[in-house]
């Protein structure tokens, strides 16, 4: 009998191992006994053994290694850890050098991906992939999985796919679904293939499938292909292409298609549509959008483009949601490149191209500008007719605010070139200058900036029509000299105050509002710019009726800055060391503005008396911790003697508990000289997120307009949390439809429904 607690042989001491392992670390081996059969070219271990090198390692109730092929055989109790997967089995067999091999009624799992599979048969048969015979595919732990895909036959691709022979879809161990074929993503990195499907109803669309295909071209581009079936409007192919060339280059670009089997020819067909007096005709329907940010030439000249064109006006509203909705596309363009497009029941859709480069003291922009409108389209409007503005080019030249040498003076300019062009209406160009010098005025009370503008427009008009009679139509050269006046003046006082706590910290984590830091700044914006007849020029927007100022803002600012001291612990002196951490907690803007111009009118005194007072503004934000939150804007005319406007929004929060928020939205109705506001508006926004018991959560959200006490939205979500999936039951309810999803995440193998 041979005695040994644990004897530990180093394979390479006993000359066993070949000259492959000389240049690496080599494999060591305890066992309760080992054997070296050097005829036979084999060493066989049992009892507790363990073959280690690093931090992998072989474990099992025997082991018989052949050092010339680098294989091991292992029997009884396997376990085998492999960087981050684990393997057991009863049987096994393995190169040590490829790290390939075999295991008999075993188990692997994939710690990265967090994916368990076991089965008769597992063989791996290469460095990140697999095959496996009557096995179950799982991310859950446990005996009897929440769910696992029952397999006759499979492979998988670490960061690749996972292909399944005859999978069936298991609640408990037991089948729900079947399939002859399926394929389901096991990857952190890109790669090509079917991606798991979205599935919805609606009553207006009915139900609606989505199956898009992920294609990877390269390291820098790749697309997705979407098969979108709506059962109430047919099949909508699109087609989604992204590439990122190097660092500042990136492009997305989106087209969508679909053959509809219905067709608006009344606007009172469809409620959700009326008043805007148009009508769909076509059934030939699309949406083409993209974005793109890079460079010409060199990376100084920023180059950009956003690209929106859609067939009809109601595309978007009726296409909102999914994966080839409005809302997604839109989300994405945020995100990716920080621009927004405008809202689905815009009538107008703007594309730009632009080119850009900033110097030291200035910048240009040269952009070509293209709108559609809707109205237009699908023969609503005469085409013949359309009046629409398009900027082709456009250029931009700024002179950021320079020092005037030799001189306390300080220069600016915005200057712009636009050739308008439209198919019915004046077309032309027009040069805005305006240069600007200002004299800052400092001092440790009080800083004073006067400013003095000169604006020179000159007009150069290829073509007059559709003018009104007032209008100048004789001159195709006009201009337009104006100056404009300004005064700012501003100053800042603070006061800290020691709130002198008796706490003591004592324990790490502990924290206190250790002091307070009120600030004010009061400030003073005067402008003024005189009247001028303009009445005779052309027109094409807002730059050519510059109005009469003579206005007075005054504002006053209250900062609040806690510092909050915590007591954390210091590793490296084994001590404790106080963290002060600052936060501006509390801020309330108050803001109003006196018109001169408006206290000295003489006309129209019988319908409107005078009110050069504007509404005072109170702007409010307040987070004095995690826990509240509150923004709120409120406007109060002291003539109506009551708010004018409202807009608050207030979230309260029980971490990892429950979450509650309450939006407002109010304007007033007005009718003043200055300003009208035919209707009165009153919007309620709620919402709440619910942890009510473990594993499930629940999400409200709510809004309603209270003037016509009419539901806008209203919205539930119930979420199922689990280990290895959660499950998603959402309905939603909008005065366009109500709509239906199921979302079942199978974590780390992805996603079912919408």
């Amino acid at each position: 009998m041979f005695i040994f607690s644990r004897l530990i042989i180093l394979l390479l001491s006993l000359g066993v191992v070949t000259c492959a392992f000389a240049r690496e670390i080599p494999w060591q081996l305890e066992a309760d006994k080992v054997v070296a059969q050097k005829d036979a070219g084999l060493v066989e271990a049992s009892g507790s053994v363990f073959l280690f090198k690093g931090d992998d390692y072989l474990q099992a109730d025997y082991a018989r290694f052949y050092p010339d092929t680098h294989w091991v055989y292992l029997r009884g109790h396997v376990k085998i850890k492999w960087q981050e997967d684990y393997l057991q089995a009863e049987e096994a067999e393995f190169d040590l050098k490829n790290k390939v091999g075999w295991l008999k009624n075993g188990q692997i799992f994939l710690a990265k991906e967090n994916i368990y599979f076991k089965g008769e048969q597992l063989e791996k048969t290469g460095k990140d992939t697999y095959k496996f015979k009557e096995a179950t595919v799982t991310s859950c732990n446990g005996e009897r999985p929440p769910w696992s895909f029952k397999t006759s036959e499979g492979e998988l691709t670490i960061d690749g796919y996972a292909k399944l022979w005859n999978p069936r879809f298991q609640v408990k161990g037991k089948p729900v679904l079947y399939a002859p074929y399926l394929i389901v993503p096991v990857k952190t990195k890109r790669q090509s293939g079917l991606l798991i499907p979205q599935i919805s109803h609606s009553d207006r669309l009915g139900l609606n499938i989505n199956q898009p295909y992920y294609q990877v071209i390269d390291d820098e581009n790749d697309f997705t292909i979407f098969e979108n079936y709506y059962s109430q409007k047919g099949f909508m192919h699109g087609l989604e292409f992204r590439h990122t060339p190097n660092l500042v280059t990136k492009g997305l670009w989106r087209f969508d298609y679909l053959k509809d089997k219905k067709e608006k020819t009344e606007a009172d067909e469809d409620p959700q549509f009326q008043g805007d007096g148009l009508i769909r005709p076509n059934t030939d329907r699309f949406w083409l959008r993209g974005k793109y940010n890079g460079y010409l030439f060199s990376p100084e000249w920023k180059t950009k483009i956003d690209l929106d064109l859609v067939s009809d006006q109601n595309y978007l509203r009726e296409f909102h949601s999914g994966l080839s909705g409005f809302k997604r596309t839109r989300r994405e363009m945020l995100k990716q490149f920080g621009r927004d497009i405008e809202d689905n029941d815009d009538l107008t859709r703007t594309n730009t191209l632009s080119l850009s480069r900033n110097w030291t003291n200035f910048g240009l922009d040269a952009r070509i500008v293209y709108t559609q409108n809707l109205k237009y389209a699908n023969n609503n409007l005469d085409p013949a007719k359309n009046p629409t503005l398009q900027r082709l080019p456009e250029l931009n030249l700024d002179i950021y605010k320079t020092p005037i040498a030799g001189t306390p003076l300080e220069f600016e300019a915005e200057n712009q070139l636009v050739y308008f062009w439209r198919e019915y209406g004046t077309r032309g160009t027009r040069i805005d200058l305006h240069p600007k010098i200002s004299l800052p005025l400092k001092t440790s009370y009080l800083t004073l900036i006067p400013k003095v503008g000169w604006r020179q427009t000159l007009y150069f008009i290829d073509k007059f029509e559709n003018d009104p009679q007032d209008r100048d139509t004789q001159h195709r050269q006009q201009s337009r000299g104006i100056y404009d006046l300004a005064l700012s003046a501003s100053t800042e006082m603070f006061r800290l105050y020691d709130l002198e706590t008796d706490a003591k910290l004592e324990k790490p984590g502990q924290s206190e509002w250790t002091m307070l830091k009120h600030t004010i700044t009061p400030k003073l914006d005067y402008t003024y710019i005189p009247e001028k007849d303009q009445v005779e020029l052309p027109y094409f927007d807002s730059v050519d009726r510059i109005g009469a100022k003579d206005q007075l803002t005054y504002s006053l600012i209250n900062l609040v800055t806690r510092r909050k001291d915590t007591l954390v612990a210091d590793a490296e002196t084994n001590s404790t060391i106080i963290n002060k951490d600052y936060l501006d907690f509390l801020r309330l803007k108050l803001k109003q503005s006196y018109d001169f111009r408006e206290a000295r009118r003489k006309t129209d005194l019988d319908n409107y008396p005078r009110r050069p007072f504007s509404d005072l503004l109170a702007d409010l934000t307040l987070k004095p911790d995690r826990y509240l939150s509150l923004t709120s804007k409120t406007y109060y005319s002291f003539y109506l003697s009551k708010v004018t406007e409202h807009e608050h929004y207030l979230t309260l929060t029980w971490p990892e508990k429950i979450s509650v928020w309450f939006g407002l939205d109010f304007q007033e109705k007005i009718d003043e000289y200055k300003r009208k506001r035919e209707n009165r508006l009153k919007i309620l926004n709620l919402g709440s997120q619910v942890d009510f018991i473990p594993n499930w959560r629940a999400r409200i959200s709510y809004s309603k307009d209270l003037e016509l006490d009419q539901e806008l939205m209203r919205s539930l979500t119930l979420t199922y949390l689990h280990q290895c999936f959660t499950l998603d039951l959402i309905f939603t309810r909008t005065d366009f439809e109500d709509r239906y999803e199921l979302r079942l995440n199978l974590l780390n193998l992805g996603s079912i429904g919408g």
